[in-house]
C-alpha cells in the first residue's frame, strides 16, 4: 500500500493506493475520511489499483481557506497517480462528487458506482443542523451520530463503533464555517443525461426516503443505469452490507468492456 499527501491548489490532499490493475477511486461521504472503504480496499484491492483519499475539509487532508472544487481536487489527484481513466465510486456527499466529476471531466470516468448519493440540484428535505454553534463540536458530534439518517446502522454496533472512530476525528470545519467551495454553472440534476459511462445506483432499503428519492432520480435520469436496492441496509450500505456491495460492485466492473 502507497501513501501520502499530493499538493494542490494551496492544500495538501492525502490519499492511499493499494493493489494494481484497472484503478478503481473511492469517495467517501460528509464528515468522514478515506477509511469507510476499507471492506472495499480488502475485497477489490487484490485485482485492482484501489484508490482512496480524504477530501478536502475531511481526514488527514487540508482545510478549504480558498476557493476550490472537489471535481478539480480529484481530478488532480489522477494525474499525480498517473491514471488517465478510473471507475469512480461514491457514497453520499462522495456520490454527489463523482458525479460532478463525471460531468466535468467526462474523459477521465470509466465507469460511475453512486451509493446513497447526494445530488446537486436536488431540493434538500433533512434538517442536517447540528447545533455545533449553540452546543459546541463534542456534542455537535454526538447528535450527528444521533441524526436520523444513521437510524438504521444503529442495528449494526461494529459498522457504529468504526463510524463513530471516523466521526469522532472530524474536525467539525464545515460546521462552523462557510464552505468555499465553487459551485458548477449548471446543477447536475439537469445535465444527468450527459453521462454515457456505464452507471450503478446503489441504495440500502432503509436509507432515508430524501436519498431512495434522489437514487431514483440518478437511475431515470443517467442513460442505461442500473439501480440496485440492498435489503437490511440503511444509509452506510457499503459498511452494513459490504458482502453484498461487493459482489454488486464486482460484477458491475467485470462486465465493462
Amino acid at each position: 500500500m502507497k501513501h501520502g499527501f499530493m499538493s494542490h491548489n494551496e492544500g495538501q490532499i492525502y490519499y492511499e493506493a493499494t493493489g494494481s490493475g484497472e484503478p478503481v477511486v473511492f469517495v467517501h461521504g460528509f464528515t468522514l475520511d478515506h477509511s469507510m472503504w476499507q471492506p472495499q480496499v480488502d475485497h477489490f484491492g487484490s485485482d485492482y489499483n484501489v484508490v482512496t483519499y480524504d477530501a478536502r475539509g475531511f481526514g488527514q487532508s487540508s482545510l478549504p481557506d480558498a476557493p476550490y472544487s472537489h471535481a478539480d481536487d480529484l481530478n488532480a489527484l489522477l494525474e499525480h497517480q498517473s491514471i488517465e481513466q478510473a471507475h469512480i465510486v461514491g457514497l453520499s456527499l462522495g456520490g454527489r462528487i463523482a458525479t460532478n466529476f463525471a460531468l466535468t471531466y467526462p474523459e477521465r470516468v470509466r465507469s460511475l458506482t453512486l451509493m446513497a448519493a447526494a445530488l446537486d440540484g436536488y431540493r434538500n428535505e433533512v434538517d442536517w443542523n447540528v447545533h455545533a454553534q449553540d452546543e459546541g463540536l463534542e456534542q455537535a458530534r454526538e447528535n450527528w451520530l444521533q441524526h436520523e439518517l444513521f437510524d438504521y446502522t444503529q442495528h449494526s454496533p461494529d459498522v457504529v463503533k468504526a463510524l463513530r472512530k471516523i466521526v469522532e476525528n472530524y474536525s467539525g470545519w464545515h460546521w462552523l464555517h462557510e464552505d468555499p467551495h465553487s459551485p458548477a454553472n449548471t446543477h447536475a440534476r439537469d445535465r444527468l443525461h450527459e453521462i454515457t459511462q456505464p452507471a450503478l445506483v446503489v441504495i440500502g432499503e432503509s436509507d432515508l426516503q430524501y436519498f431512495q428519492n434522489i437514487s431514483d432520480v440518478l437511475a431515470s435520469g443517467i442513460p442505461g443505469a442500473q439501480k440496485a436496492r440492498i435489503p437490511e441496509a440503511g444509509h452506510m450500505v457499503n459498511m452494513e452490507a459490504p458482502d453484498q456491495v461487493n459482489r454488486l460492485l464486482g460484477n458491475f466492473l467485470m462486465k465493462i468492456p
